[in-house]
């Protein structure tokens, strides 16, 4: 009977371990998620900065034939 017992404590412990594990790898999926994101925000920003750089360069190669 004592056997049982300590084997009955030993997995609760590890069925507590387990369920705070899973809570941390939810937690760093989140924020996984939310840092893709964020990078998806910034390539879509650096897109829209390489072509205001394009306009603003032809522009200028553009002025500078013309004189």
């Amino acid at each position: 009977m004592v056997e049982l017992e300590r084997l009955r404590r030993e997995l609760a412990y590890r069925k507590q371990l387990s369920e705070q594990q899973n809570q941390m790898i939810a937690q760093q999926r989140a924020q996984l998620v939310v840092g893709r994101e964020e990078i998806s925000r910034i390539d879509s920003r650096v897109d829209e900065l390489q072509v205001v750089f394009q306009i603003c360069f032809s522009g200028i190669i553009t002025l500078l034939t013309l004189t």
